[in-house]
């Protein structure tokens, strides 16, 4: 692998920024201007978590806020690039690139990542106003001109409903301009450590079809990430490479004064070559696994907008279709005990194989959506509306043929599983099985539900405001499991089954907030989130299937009170909050009896946990500074497992850090020509579960260890000049090169008799990169 030199590097950036500074400061000699106004303010963020639009520090609630134009300044292009400087934020990212984010302690815990019985994600996530979450994990949609991220923490059930139990995070782009044609764009090198040069190109232009009634504003993006992992076994450098692009077409006609129709219609895809984890046995940046491992993801996302301004209120409907394709896969140990070994009436044989799981997914999401919201200054301010949605998932797993299946076999029974041969998989299409096959296995889940909603806002005093809100829902989710074969061994073929199970119930949100003055409010609120249940799909194969068919919802109640204030004419705002959440009947993975293999995995409840802990919020700005920082303390635990869980009493939470952490502050000097910034970030992220904490462990070699993420810290520098038509920025990502464990990776502790080496997922390590663009 090539060596880079950063030193070269950097002295070009550098030597490219003091050129760019001497030509301002020279022309600022003939005209000077006086940077050292009064005055200065933080900038007010206009955001719209309640359905309305408000000024984040006039929300009685716990919101963050980052607008597109730093997004896209300091180069956050993916969710790994900004929810870590999100208070109160647990993030965790398989190798293969998919990622869990937990808010407030409140993660998917018994999230699949291959697809079959899942948990819904328990935070939330829209694009504008459609909902793009689903089972597993959440998507890491590759975007450019945003108008704003908004992450809204603390359940969210009134007005989002289902799946925002935690939070949800609501990525907001900017909308066609009927009057101005613009186009902006830009190019960036990027250099990581350890890889080739990597590119990102992004661009945008707005188009006025029709001035004032018609526009259309369209955005493309493509970059190649270059790997930095090296294969040892095979000589190959740089296996994780990561290729995507987007696209999207947004068209806006103001039909009348009062109504407007937009169209959106997105693809986004991310192909992912390899796996961004070493193995830990070997040298820095190294694996040896000789498996075929990929992640390849496509999102096509189609959605209609119409609102009608009524004059007291507007009316809107969102209607979308959201389709998500995923084809991946992953080595894993494999055991061959496991099939010939029923209930585990014999010890085991020590016969194993590392295999490729391979998982083939379509997500079909139908969603409309009905809203009525109140206009105008009035004491009593209203939001109701109905909901619809329809999600089809199909998934299948095809294996591969028993001649490299048996080599291998022998040879981890041997304890040489690391010579295993790499091995092929069967697309979905050759289903039904052949009798070549080892396993197949094909399922499909429809999701089914409605809700009404509404919430209401009375000032019923100049300083008093009091907030209330309900939703019912009732769903209906159905599993069908089309095929679980063991074609090889068919005597212990499990014939197809269908599971459902369905639910319905009210949720309430009640706040009430006092602002004594205009730059000053405090609040508190108690609200209700909930999850919603779904099938096993491994009860079939269970000793009991009748009692691990279904999984029921799990619900939590939050309870928040908060302050929001300004000083000094607006140059310094404070937020803090403290929270206390009590979460029932966790959704929780347990290994039970099983006819096929000595135990399975099933999605049951797991007990209840409590969260609590406070957050702070600090911005400062003077003339040529901006400060800011954010820092949450939480205490995350199981208080009552349930009997036949497995998790240890008083345990934390996976994905639930004690402590995180974000400071920046940002130098900015105008000129003439534009203005020169630098702005320094850091994060802070504590030590962290990725698994609960077993009572029993699930096997004799388990490590504990392996469940639990190190504490880390990110350094981020950008240094750059933005004039009115063009900019340059340099920046640096992970200037301290810190190595960093996002996830583990399944090891030989986990798995009795399978050969599979400790794994670690790493951050990236430190990329240095060069941004041009330009905009007109």
């Amino acid at each position: 692998m090539k060596e880079t030199n950063y030193g070269t590097y950097l002295i070009l950036i550098v030597l490219l920024l003091i050129g760019s500074f001497a030509r301002v400061y020279a022309q600022a000699a003939e005209s000077p201007l006086d940077d050292a106004q009064d005055g200065f303010v933080i900038e007010e963020m206009i955001v719209t978590a309640q359905r309305r639009s408000q000024s984040i520090q006039s929300v009685a609630n716990s919101i963050e806020a980052i607008a597109g134009d730093d997004l896209d300044e300091l180069q956050k292009v993916g969710l790994e690039d900004y929810i870590n400087s999100i208070a109160g934020a647990g993030f965790t990212r398989n190798a293969n690139g998919s990622v869990k984010v937990g808010l407030r302690g409140i993660s998917a815990i018994a999230q699949d990542e291959y697809a079959f019985s899942s948990t819904t994600s328990t935070t939330g996530m829209y694009l504008d106003d459609v909902a793009v979450q689903g089972a597993g994990a959440l998507p890491d949609l590759n975007l450019y001109d945003l108008q704003r991220i908004e992450v809204l923490k603390g359940p969210q059930g009134t007005l989002y409903g289902e799946g925002a139990m935690g939070g949800a995070i609501k990525l907001i782009l900017n909308k066609p301009d009927l009057n101005e044609f613009t186009v902006k764009g830009e190019i960036t090198g990027i250099d990581t450590k350890g890889a080739d040069l990597g590119h990102r190109v992004r661009g945008a232009v707005n188009i006025p079809l029709v001035e004032g009634r018609l526009a259309a504003r369209i955005v493309g993006s493509q970059e190649s990430r270059k790997g930095w992992i090296d294969n040892i076994a095979t000589g190959e450098d740089g296996v994780n490479d990561i290729e995507s692009w987007s696209l999207r077409v947004a068209l806006l006609a103001q039909i009348t004064d009062a109504f407007s129709a937009e169209l959106l219609v997105m693809h986004d895809q991310q192909d992912v070559a390899g796996f961004g984890q070493e193995v830990d046995i070997l040298g820095d940046l190294e694996t040896n696994l000789l498996e075929k491992e990929y992640n390849d993801t496509e999102f096509d996302i189609y959605a209609l907008t119409l609102k009608y301004d009524l004059g007291f209120a507007e009316l809107t409907s969102i209607s979308s279709w959201f389709e998500r394709e995923r084809d991946f896969a992953q080595r894993v140990p494999f055991s061959i005990d496991e099939f010939i070994l029923p209930l585990a009436m014999l010890p085991p044989l020590g016969f194993s194989a590392n295999e490729t799981l391979s998982v083939y997914e379509e997500v079909d999401t139908l969603s409309q959506e009905l809203r009525l919201v109140s206009q105008g200054d009035s004491l009593l301010d209203w939001t109701v509306g109905a909901f619809y949605r329809d999600r089809d998932r199909d998934v299948c797993t095809p294996y591969d043929s028993p001649g490299g299946f048996a080599l291998n076999g022998l040879l981890g029974s041997l304890g040489l599983g690391a010579l295993a041969l790499p091995q092929t998989t069967f697309d979905c299409e050759r289903l039904p099985i052949t009798g070549l096959d080892i396993f197949n296995r094909t399922a499909e889940e429809t999701f089914e539900q409605f809700a009404v909603y509404g919430e209401i806002n009375w000032a019923f005093t100049d300083t008093l405001e009091l907030t209330a809100g309900a939703r019912y829902f009732d769903e209906e989710v159905e599993f069908t499991d089309d095929q679980l074969a063991f074609s090889v061994f068919s005597f212990l073929t499990v014939p197809a089954s269908t599971n459902s199970t369905s639910d319905s119930d009210v949720l309430f949100k009640l706040g009430l907030s006092w602002a004594p003055a205009d730059n000053q409010l405090y609040y508190v609120n108690v609200a209700e989130g909930f999850r919603s249940g779904g099938a096993n799909l491994n009860a079939t194969i269970t000793t009991d299937p009748g009692r691990f068919r279904t999984f029921e919802s799990d619900d939590l109640i939050n309870y928040e009170l908060g302050a929001k204030t300004s000083w000094f004419d607006d140059q310094l705002t404070l937020n803090a909050t403290l929270f206390y959440s009590d979460w029932s009947d966790i959704q929780s993975d347990i290994l039970v009896p099983a006819i096929t293999t000595p135990t399975v995995s099933v999605l049951t409840e797991g007990g209840d946990a409590e969260i609590q802990g406070a957050e702070v919020q600090l911005n400062y700005r003077s003339s040529n500074w901006l400060m800011g920082l954010s820092a949450t303390l939480q205490d995350a635990s199981f208080t009552d497992p349930a009997p036949n869980a497995n998790i240890v009493e008083d345990s934390q939470l996976p994905n639930a850090p004690d402590l995180t952490a974000s400071a920046f502050a940002r130098y900015s000097h105008d000129m003439r020509m534009g203005e020169l910034f630098a702005h320094l970030e850091y994060r802070y992220v504590d030590e962290q579960r990725t698994e609960v904490e077993p009572v029993i462990p699930t096997s004799p070699l388990y490590d504990d260890d392996l469940t639990i993420l190190d504490s880390y810290d990110v350094i981020n520098l950008t240094l750059g000049l933005r004039a009115e038509r063009w900019h340059v920025t340099a920046f640096v990502q992970n200037l301290t090169d810190e190595r960093y464990a996002v996830d583990y990776g399944y090891g030989l502790s986990f798995f009795v008799g399978g050969f599979n080496p400790n794994m670690t997922a790493l951050g990236t390590p430190r990329t240095v990169g060069l941004t041009i663009g330009a905009e007109f």
